[in-house]
């Protein structure tokens, strides 16, 4: 996993380790320095090489173990001192150790010897080093010197440093300039002394799905003294987690299973797995309570190349993935997918030059409102190797600069796999670098004192699936900018949604049915009090959002009529609009003046009458007594309905014309009225009329 080692030779080549080392540079320590080896006893080269085998198989500690017992063979061989320095380096925890080391071996070498290979590579590690122990100022000294005493023809080398040297210049202006947070190690019941990542948090935070290289189930040691990947999960009971458990086991025992990712509504699990042919993503979907047997993505995501991580945006509709496929700006990159209206994937495309760089990209996290995406990167302003960034996508698709998370959650170290809760108070993430770390990568909980802007609802729903032609599609647009917010896709079966809409705006519903053009379904407005909070147990069902039909409520079960009827329309709550945002609150029907007798309209007669009426309300319960809740509005043009399924409905109006019967609707709602009422055929009244005797 991300435990790349640091090797100061910058030989990129494709790395043989799990998950979190796929796509990464991976530098190769040389592992014999020819021009010194020579004049020393074959037994020492031998054991030397054995030394740096055992960090190039990230074999630290054997590797620090058999390089101080060589130490004291041969005190003065500074190719030794870089081995052992090299193996504290990439132990995480021990950076002073391998300085100590490291200044040991350069301090053998001459001016002219610290300019020869070993020189080089002890000079590059001993800058490393101070990065990591958050001294970039110590790092810049060695990067410096080394500048003045190279050659144009060392080009490679050049560029290496003054990257470096920039990285230390960002460290430098990002540790001045830290981020107030509390940060918290999930504990032992999560944590072990082996690599733990990839947290996924189900939507009610009751759940954490992650990926662990501890042992169980009788799977074997691997080279690098971890064992293979497989996916845990960990409840939350009361104020702390549970002890974890595997999840599943999807493939062969000894094989890395990698969980990347997790779909919005919890259904749907992304998998990585190192395939013969290639880094593969797969999927598994939850299919009464089990999780099915991972298929891989088709061969447009899954490319002859390298694919290592996903995210699915909210609405089921766009994939974010990595890959390093020709034609990019160089190692992994960013690509998008959309789903096409058959529900395939279509041709993935490129996020670009802004997000994407000459460096690795990964571990994009497409955040519920769909226009912030999360990743890590080794470009962009990094401290040194993998920093969180983000970037939010502007209205005409184009992304913003990507802005740096910060320091404390960045360091010089690999820091990845940022998950946010749905209200971004909180984050998950791994990384090595607190004291309190159980050993290797960690899952820590980030607690940001300060608000992010913008709320999320959670609206669980359901449409009515008929016999001959199947809702397919739900497509969302904001009603301030008419821009397309969500491609929803209920489920082919059950017909049931999950809907994430940001509060504070209206939004207008199209259904797309099989073989039928889409239809304006009706508009519905999400408050700011609809703002879902983690740990939440109910989610906001249709029925507590008016919305035109025919959107059903997934709450409770519908009998044979109530199907019937609801299948042209939801339960409305009567409600007006207070102002000109988009709040709305129940009309209580009650005064403080005295009781006046209710006026109740002249009914107009529909019959027999043809065209389109006006639905305002739908109440399951005693007709109203009192109509005041229609002032302002004409209430000789009102009519109530009493249907066969239980329901009230008032109506307004006789149009000839759909167009005309919208057009009143519109000068109804411009008074803040009835945000919720549509048109409808007056047929559709009629049939569900209770018909006298």
């Amino acid at each position: 996993m991300y435990s790349t080692p640091f090797m100061p030779n910058f030989i990129d080549i494709k790395s043989i380790t799990p998950r979190l080392g796929v796509g990464l540079a991976l530098f190769l320590l040389l592992l014999c320095h020819y021009a010194t080896a020579q004049q020393e006893p074959k037994e020492v080269t031998k054991q030397l090489a054995q030394v740096n085998q055992l960090i190039s198989d990230l074999q630290f500690r054997k590797a620090v173990e058999q390089g101080k017992q060589l130490l004291k063979r041969q005190p003065k061989n500074p190719d030794v001192y870089l081995a052992v320095g090299l193996g504290y380096y990439n132990m995480y925890s021990r950076p002073d150790s391998a300085v100590f080391f490291l200044k040991k071996g350069m301090d053998l070498l001459n001016d002219d010897e610290l300019m020869d290979e070993t020189g080089i590579n002890l000079q590059l590690s001993l800058a490393k080093s101070f990065q990591w122990m958050l001294k970039p100022e110590r790092a810049l000294e060695i990067y410096r010197k080394m500048l003045l005493r190279l050659t144009p023809e060392a080009s490679e080398l050049l560029n290496e440093i003054n990257r470096e040297m920039q990285t230390c210049e960002n460290a430098r202006m990002l540790i001045a300039n830290p981020i107030n947070f509390k940060i918290t190690n999930l504990g032992d019941a999560v944590n072990s002394p082996y690599d733990d990542h990839s947290p996924l948090m189900t939507l009610k935070g009751d759940a954490i799905l992650f990926t662990s290289r501890r042992p169980g189930d009788g799977r074997s040691l691997q080279f690098d003294e971890q064992y293979p990947e497989k996916i845990w999960l960990t409840s939350a009971k009361d104020t702390s987690w549970q002890n974890a458990k595997t999840l599943q086991t999807f493939f062969k025992k000894n094989e890395h299973e990698s969980a990347v990712s997790l779909s919005p509504d919890g259904k749907n699990l992304f998998l990585f797995r190192n395939d013969p042919d290639g880094k593969n993503l797969y999927v598994s979907s939850l299919i009464n309570g089990q999780w099915a047997t991972p298929k891989r993505l088709a061969y447009n995501i899954n490319s002859y190349e390298n694919e290592t991580h996903c995210s699915l945006s909210a609405d089921g509709s766009t994939l974010f993935f990595t890959s390093d496929i020709e034609g990019g700006h160089g190692g992994l990159d960013i690509y998008y997918a959309k789903k096409d209206i058959n529900g395939n994937w279509g041709n993935p495309r490129n996020l670009g030059p802004v997000v994407n760089t000459p460096y690795n990209e990964e571990t994009p996290m497409i955040y519920l409102d769909g226009k912030t995406l999360y990743f890590a990167s080794e470009g962009h302003n990094s401290m040194g190797q993998y920093d969180i960034f983000y970037s939010q996508m502007n209205p005409d698709s184009t992304w913003n600069t990507p802005v740096n998370m910060g320091f404390p959650i960045n360091t010089p170290g690999d820091d990845l796999f940022f998950v946010p809760t749905i209200d971004r108070k909180k984050a998950y993430y791994a990384t090595k670098k607190f004291s309190d770390n159980r050993g290797g990568l960690d899952i820590y909980l980030i607690e940001f004192e300060e608000d992010f802007a913008g709320k999320l609802s959670v609206i669980e729903g359901k449409v009515n699936q008929g016999e001959t032609t199947r809702v397919v599609r739900l497509l969302v647009t904001r009603t301030d900018d008419m821009k397309l917010v969500g491609d929803y896709r209920p489920d082919p079966v059950t017909g049931e949604y999950t809907l994430f809409l940001e509060t504070g705006y209206r939004y207008q519903i199209k259904e797309v049915r099989q073989r039928i053009e889409e239809e304006v379904v009706g508009e519905i407005s999400i408050p700011e009090t609809m703002a879902y909070k983690p740990g939440q147990q109910t989610l906001s069902m249709v029925k507590d959002v008016p919305m035109e039909p025919p959107l059903l409520t997934a709450q409770g079960q519908l009998t044979p009529s109530q199907e019937k009827a609801t299948d042209k329309e939801s339960v409305l709550t009567p409600s007006v609009t207070t102002s000109t945002t988009t709040s709305t609150k129940k009309v209580e029907i009650t005064e403080s003046r005295p009781i006046i007798q209710p006026q109740k309209p002249m009914p107009v007669s529909t019959a027999d009458a043809h065209g389109y009426t006006i639905q305002l309300l739908a109440l399951r319960k005693q007709p109203l007594q009192d109509y005041s809740i229609f002032d302002g509005l004409d209430k000789q043009q009102i009519t109530e309905h009493s249907c066969t399924d239980g329901f009230n409905r008032y109506t307004f109006g006789i149009f000839t014309h759909k167009i005309d019967a919208l057009h009143q609707r519109k000068l109804i709602q411009s008074k803040g009225q009835f945000n919720d009422a549509f048109v409808r055929p007056i047929s559709e009244i009629n049939d569900m009329r209770v018909k006298s005797k």
